[in-house]
């Protein structure tokens, strides 16, 4: 009797472990969340341990595990710049040997929602892909032909919220915004949840979360408009340098910011005005919902 080819796949973020297993079609056969645990390297080691377990007892003998992870992995295996402080900075390629017995990959999350929308919105083999994440920052990742991942040469392929906004010029510098990483007018200061929000209390002098402002703005607020007209040419400039340096056949939007329904018409008719001929490329929103970063993880075996 054949043996079915089961992949595990985990999305591990800083709130919740989100857990799939798919089919060899790629059918979901299995689909579990639990909360991550943050302070103790070994309770999270163990949780790793449990959710491969509870997977095994559910659907039976996992062929991979694919786990997608905030941060880098360098060429060490060791994890940099993980907003989880149990795991950063710590070899977690030999810690997880230790925990799990199948054969696993690890890959940035952000590039593992990437290989599930290449799949999602069925990329053809020649098509290059462009996810920009807007969440609480601001991340990226590449799908080249045949839906292969890119992370360059030192893994920071797709990390574009840590380049200068193109409008920064234009800010007052007063208006400037200190992004986390010690730099001035990133990308992410600007084009994320946070920066979004920041850029309406500068406006108004109130704190509210990106939903309140969107729904403000579909409300005809003077200032939720102004600043959505903001956003929008801002994230359009900064999305047409990836456009006319990379040429990408869609760009997929994920994140928070990507539920945003006016982003999908209205910034690709923004982006032209910064290209050298208005550009064919797609816009898209993202597929698979809370599930697209297990489901990506699962797709590395």
């Amino acid at each position: 009797m054949r043996r079915r080819c089961l992949r595990l796949g985990l999305d591990i973020g800083g709130t919740k472990i989100a857990a799939t297993v798919i089919s060899a079609e790629q059918d979901i056969l299995w689909q579990f969340t639990t909360s991550t645990p943050k302070q103790q390297l070994n309770d999270f080691l163990l949780c790793i341990q449990q959710l491969v377990q509870h997977a095994t007892t559910e659907v039976g003998t996992l062929s991979h595990i694919g786990i997608g992870i905030p941060g880098v992995v360098n060429d060490q295996g060791v994890l940099n710049a993980s907003n989880m402080g149990a795991i950063n900075q710590q070899p977690i390629g030999t810690l997880f040997k230790k925990y799990i017995a199948q054969p696993f990959s690890i890959e940035n999350d952000a590039n593992c929602f990437a290989l599930a929308q290449a799949h999602g919105h069925q990329l053809a083999e020649n098509e290059v892909m462009f996810v920009a994440v807007l969440g609480t920052g601001v991340g990226g990742a590449w799908v080249l032909p045949n839906r292969t991942l890119w992370a360059g040469a030192h893994h920071l392929a797709g990390e574009w919220g840590h380049t200068p906004l193109p409008d920064l010029s234009l800010i007052p510098k007063s208006q400037h915004i200190t992004c986390q990483c010690g730099q001035q007018g990133c990308i992410d200061s600007y084009l994320s949840g946070t920066g979004f929000s920041q850029l309406y209390y500068q406006e108004s002098g109130v704190k509210l979360d990106a939903t309140t402002i969107i729904s403000r703005y579909r409300n005809q607020e003077n200032t939720a408009c102004d600043v959505f007209n903001r956003y929008i040419q801002y994230l359009a400039h900064a999305l047409a340098t990836i456009i006319q340096t990379f040429d990408p056949n869609c760009i997929v939007l994920g994140g928070g910011m990507s539920t945003i329904q006016e982003l999908y018409q209205t910034v690709p008719q923004y982006w032209s005005k910064y290209t050298l001929k208005p550009p064919t490329t797609d816009l898209r929103p993202p597929i698979y919902g809370e599930w697209a970063g297990a489901i990506g993880a699962a797709l590395l075996g």
